[in-house]
């Protein structure tokens, strides 16, 4: 997976991940996702950075995020105006 950083996984997985030290490699972990085996390489501390070196970064970062938000909800809005719906189990081969 590389680094990961607090905040960006499911708890479950998470409260696992930054309770090992390096070298140490978790029991089973149950998420929505299925079962997971967690090994931790190596740890880095985190760094505060300044805005004025991240500020491009941010800045794509939230306009990213908007526009996803916005195809979602122009999608959910397409699909409410037009009645449809998506049946799961027939999209799901078998």
């Amino acid at each position: 997976m590389g680094f990961v950083s607090k905040g960006r996984m499911m708890p479950e997985f998470e409260s696992v991940v930054f309770a090992l030290k390096p070298g140490e490699v978790s029991g089973v972990v149950t998420t929505p996702l299925g079962y997971h085996i967690i090994k931790v390489d190596e740890k880095k501390e985190a760094v505060l950075q300044q805005f004025e070196k991240v500020r491009d970064k941010v800045r794509e970062k939230v306009l990213n995020d908007y526009k996803q938000n916005m195809i979602v909800e122009f999608f959910n809005k397409c699909m409410e105006d037009a009645k449809a719906e998506i049946y799961i189990d027939k999209l799901i081969s078998k």
